[in-house]
C-alpha cells in the first residue's frame, strides 16, 4: 500500500513538472513552436530530469550520508551527470529533432556533442533545476 502510494506521488510530481515546463516554455519563447514540438521535447527533457533526480537521490546522496568518502563520490557525481547530459543531448539531436523539425538541417557529431561543454551545461541546468526540486521535496518528505 505504501509503495503504490509512493509511486503515485512520484508520477504526480513528474506529471506536474512536465505540465508546468510545457506551459512555461510556451509563454517565454519568442517564436511559438507548435504544440507538438513542445510536447515531444519536454517529454524527453523530463525523462532526463528524472534520471538526474533518481541518480542523485538514490545513488549519490545515500553514499554521501553513509560513507562520507567525498573523494570517490564527487567524481562519480560529475561523471554521472555529464553522461546523462550527453545522452540527453544526443537523444534530442538524433531522435527528437528529426521528429519535430522540417529538414534539411545539420546535426552535430557525437564528438562535437561530447566536447561542447557550454551547451551541455545549459542542458544540465535545464533538467537539473527540476531534479533539484524533486530531491528537495523527497528530503522534505522524509524529514516530516
Amino acid at each position: 500500500m505504501l509503495h503504490s502510494r509512493s509511486v503515485g506521488q512520484h508520477l504526480l510530481f513528474w506529471l506536474l513538472a512536465y505540465l508546468i515546463r510545457t506551459a512555461q516554455l510556451g509563454i517565454y519563447q519568442e517564436e511559438k513552436d507548435p504544440l507538438f514540438h513542445e510536447i515531444i521535447t519536454n517529454a524527453f527533457q523530463i525523462l532526463f530530469a528524472m534520471l538526474q533526480a533518481y541518480f542523485v537521490s538514490y545513488r549519490i546522496l545515500p553514499r554521501i550520508f553513509i560513507s562520507r568518502n567525498y573523494l570517490l563520490i564527487i567524481p562519480e557525481l560529475i561523471v554521472g551527470l555529464y553522461v546523462i547530459a550527453v545522452i540527453s543531448r544526443i537523444t534530442v539531436i538524433y531522435l527528437v529533432e528529426p521528429i519535430v523539425r522540417t529538414g534539411p538541417f545539420g546535426q552535430e557529431s557525437i564528438i562535437e556533442i561530447m566536447t561542447d561543454l557550454d551547451r551541455l551545461v545549459i542542458y544540465f541546468i535545464q533538467t537539473f533545476s527540476i531534479a533539484i526540486i524533486f530531491i528537495f521535496s523527497s528530503c522534505l518528505k522524509i524529514s516530516i
